[in-house]
């Protein structure tokens, strides 16, 4: 359980981040139909070049970039998203604060170094990003708050050591802790793969089966040691497996797998868990959006497991047939008061600076946005 000094530190670097992220507008902005709002999910679809926006049992923006690898993956925490833009080859990582619908690049093209398109991004509780590309097998770079509104130059933290360009790899998660990023790769030498934030040393872990590969994997933020995770072919019976994680050493699946729950000849392409509640979110590779309570979850590590007919359907929609990465956008931390000056100081620098841009004369014209 977190201590009011816990509490009080983490909203002392939510705002910490925010001041990082006030930076100015993507020359490729991406444009929501609705703002950002606790519950939404965002996913990336099979070609990566379409992001979507799912409230409730609805697609409400459904955002074409115009060719594949234009958009990597998503990721949020703190009530807002960050999207890997690669519209044009002009990569940037985008931020949508909560409560708005254009983005803003918070790291341009002159610093993203990486091989190839990004993939994926990952942000800290202290403003600190990391991205992963699709080319140099699985490189991974670290960005830290300047302290002035940007970021300092990348520093090439290392390798996961994925050798396959498939677009369900490199996709990233990051421990509670904030110690350690997580990634699967599909049909690569290995499926779960971790690396450590500071000295960027990787270690992965094959799961039994030949020819066995994974779509996307969640870490269970309930108990923070359990990875979740979708295979590409019927093992046993199963298409939903968890491991262990070692949050001292950052070793994946020293225990074996544990079996969760039978799809059928359904493939789980992505996984989503609430923070706060543990809910489960799947999107299944027959066109739908299925949800789950965590109480299945901890059935199934006792033996009971789960079928996909223990799932309620939120969503059936073509778009959300083998998604790459998928992210539920959670509640935005209240502050205590002693840090709510602060952390509202954090948001007015935000909003006068993309007020500014705007006054400086920025074409709507640049925004992709196509209606659901």
């Amino acid at each position: 359980m977190q201590t009011s000094r816990s509490i009080h530190r983490m909203f002392v670097l939510a705002a910490v981040s925010l001041i990082a992220l006030s930076v100015a507008a993507t020359t490729h902005a991406v444009t929501f139909n609705q703002p950002v709002q606790e519950g939404d999910l965002v996913a990336t679809t099979t070609n990566l070049d379409r992001l979507i926006q799912i409230r409730g049992n609805a697609v409400i923006s459904d955002i074409n970039f115009g060719a594949a690898d234009a958009v990597g993956g998503v990721f949020s925490t703190q009530g807002n998203v960050f999207i890997a833009n690669n519209t044009a080859g002009a990569r940037s990582i985008d931020f949508i604060a909560h409560g708005e619908t254009m983005s803003t690049s918070i790291i341009g093209n002159a610093q993203l170094t990486g091989t190839g398109n990004i993939r994926d991004i990952a942000v800290a509780f202290d403003g600190t990003v990391y991205v992963s590309y699709a080319g140099g097998n699985g490189t991974v770079q670290k960005f830290t708050p300047d302290g002035i509104g940007g970021f300092n130059a990348a520093i090439n933290l290392g390798t996961f050591g994925i050798t396959t360009s498939d677009r369900g790899s490199d996709h990233l998660t990051l421990s509670l802790d904030g110690k350690y990023l997580l990634t699967a790769a599909r049909n690569g030498a290995f499926d779960l793969a971790s690396m450590d934030t500071t000295t960027g040393a990787a270690q992965g872990f094959l799961i039994p089966g030949a020819g066995l590969g994974i779509g996307q994997m969640a870490l269970d933020p309930i108990t923070g040691n359990r990875i979740v995770y979708g295979v590409t072919n019927d093992v046993g019976g199963f298409e939903l497996f968890e491991t262990d994680f070692n949050t001292v050493t950052g070793a994946i699946g020293a225990g074996g797998e544990t079996p969760l729950a039978d799809f059928g000849a359904n493939l789980v392409d992505s996984i989503a868990i609430d923070p706060v509640t543990g809910d489960l979110y799947f999107t299944i590779r027959s066109s739908k959006l299925e949800t789950g309570s965590y109480a299945l979850l901890t059935a199934a590590r006792l033996g009971t497991t789960f079928t996909e007919g223990s799932l309620t359907i939120q969503l059936t929609n073509g778009a959300v047939n083998i998604t790459r990465d998928l992210a539920l956008v959670g509640a935005v931390p209240v502050p205590e008061p002693a840090t709510a000056l602060l952390l509202f100081g954090a948001v007015g620098l935000l909003a006068r600076r993309r007020s500014d841009n705007r006054k400086r004369g920025e074409s709507s014209a640049d925004a992709v946005r196509i209606s659901a």
